[in-house]
């Protein structure tokens, strides 16, 4: 039952933070912790719910993609990801202390700092006169190689994805809907990336071929289907809110958080 009910919560959570700067894996990550769950069922988990919203913007978005420069905008995809990849590679096949490497990166102080700073950073930058507004195939090669090195941040807890992407957009000098639509586009590719990497996971494949049950995959798939079904409801409205009005509001929220995380962590 506990296994249900997480699921479902965590499908709302996910549906709703995948599209807004506030860090929807720490989320995520946070309301797991207060559940007796497995932790190979944990990340099969938020990474199913992140794979529901990514095709739910893939279907939102579906016309900046399927368009003649398709193999254009895969060649912009590439330079935005590049860093990123390059940097999970090294990590991953060249560090031998890499675990704990992750385990640091997630703490509570390194969780709180960035929630912070993020945060901050959102406030402070609210201008949105005379800025660009361009589509994903116009935006220039080092606009998204800066995006791309910017997004490394993002395996850090705390460090939103699309937060990070949205505020280097914006310091870029791109007004709010440039900025909301391409880190958006761009989060479904980082979305797949972390999902093919989980795939090629050992651990996580040893997992799902002989442990994981038919109740807990029912769990997953529900999950699934609840995260995208809470994206539908709520893409229109949020995109459109951000288009209009910014982003201010989230980085309010994050301080707010981090305020409330604060006390509870020092009680």
């Amino acid at each position: 039952m506990a296994t249900f009910f997480a699921s479902i919560l965590v499908a709302v959570i996910q549906g709703i933070t995948e599209m807004i700067p506030v860090s929807s894996s720490a989320h995520l990550g946070l309301c797991l912790s207060f559940f007796n769950l497995d932790e190979y069922f944990v990340e099969l988990l938020i990474h199913t719910d992140h794979l529901a919203s990514a095709f739910v913007l893939f279907l939102f978005y579906h016309k900046g993609f399927l368009c003649k420069e398709f193999l254009y905008i895969c060649f912009k995809i590439a330079i935005y990801m590049l860093p990123l990849v390059l940097l999970v590679l090294v990590i991953d096949y060249c560090i031998s202390y890499r675990d704990t490497l992750y385990v640091w990166l997630r703490t509570f102080n390194i969780y709180a700092f960035f929630l912070v700073g993020l945060g901050l950073i959102i406030c402070s930058y609210t201008r949105n006169n005379r800025c660009q507004s361009v589509s994903l195939q116009n935006i220039s090669n080092i606009s998204l190689c800066i995006m791309g090195c910017a997004q490394i941040l993002s395996i850090i807890s705390g460090v939103s994805r699309l937060g990070v992407s949205i505020v280097t957009a914006r310091l870029l000098g791109y007004n709010y809907k440039t900025a909301t639509d391409v880190s958006l586009m761009l989060a479904i590719p980082s979305i797949l990336c972390s999902v093919v990497r989980l795939v090629f996971n050992p651990y996580i494949r040893e997992y799902v071929s002989n442990t994981l049950d038919l109740y807990d995959g029912l769990s997953v798939v529900l999950s699934f289907a609840v995260t995208a079904i809470v994206t539908v409801m709520l893409i229109r409205r949020i995109v459109y809110y951000m288009h209009d009005k910014g982003f201010v509001v989230f980085g309010y929220y994050r301080l707010c958080v981090s305020i409330v995380l604060l006390v509870i962590h020092i009680l």
